[in-house]
């Protein structure tokens, strides 16, 4: 009887063991990055460097609600979620938000609203106020925008908008407006750098 009993632990040490062994793995996906860049090729995280008042902390860039679509601003990072990831693919700048969705980033015109840049960053598709034929790239660590022969030379401009500071630019060199501050936009990957 004892034979028994010891043969049916065994068995079932034997099973959970080959259950266990049999789970798939994959090398390499213990960090959410390196799925997320198998799908979308040089995605990153992109932080946003300015003053401390205005940018508090280790900031990244995100929608003001963060993974739908809307106005982007620096939102401090959080041990509690991760920052959103961009990928920069012909010219255009995106979002990744998960397998079936990502974003574009639009540049729409704001010459209408006084006191701030005419150039607004915003996420998802636009159809007012649209800026097309504009070009995203990467120098050095630095997110640029060109647009034609102009372009902002990497200098955003962190705004108050709806609550939020937004990101906005300006195509040619230009004082910085009252309640806006100077902000850098980088990327410090190294996937990014060797594809650019």
């Amino acid at each position: 009887m004892l034979f028994k009993f010891a043969l049916f632990y065994l068995w079932r040490l034997f099973c959970c063991c080959t259950a266990v062994l049999a789970v798939p793995t994959w090398q390499g996906l213990d960090v959410r990055s390196d799925f997320i860049s198998s799908l979308v090729p040089h995605t990153t995280y992109i932080r946003v460097l300015g003053p401390e008042p205005v940018i508090k902390g280790r900031s990244h860039l995100s929608s003001h609600v963060p993974d739908e679509p809307g106005n982007l601003t620096a939102l401090h990072s959080s041990r509690n979620r991760s920052p959103p990831l961009f990928s920069l693919s012909q010219d255009q700048l995106w979002q990744y938000k998960n397998e079936s969705t990502i974003y574009p980033v639009s540049v729409i015109n704001t010459t209408l609203v006084e006191g701030v840049p005419p150039l607004q960053m915003v996420l998802g598709k636009q159809t007012t106020n649209l800026v097309t034929g504009g070009t995203w790239l990467w120098r050095g660590t630095m997110l640029r925008f060109e647009y034609g022969k102009s372009g902002n030379n990497g200098v955003f401009y962190a705004c108050p908008t709806e609550g939020t500071m937004g990101i906005f630019m300006f195509l040619t060199p230009s004082a910085t407006p009252p309640g806006c501050h100077i902000v850098t936009l980088h990327s410090f990957s190294e996937r990014v750098q060797n594809a650019g």
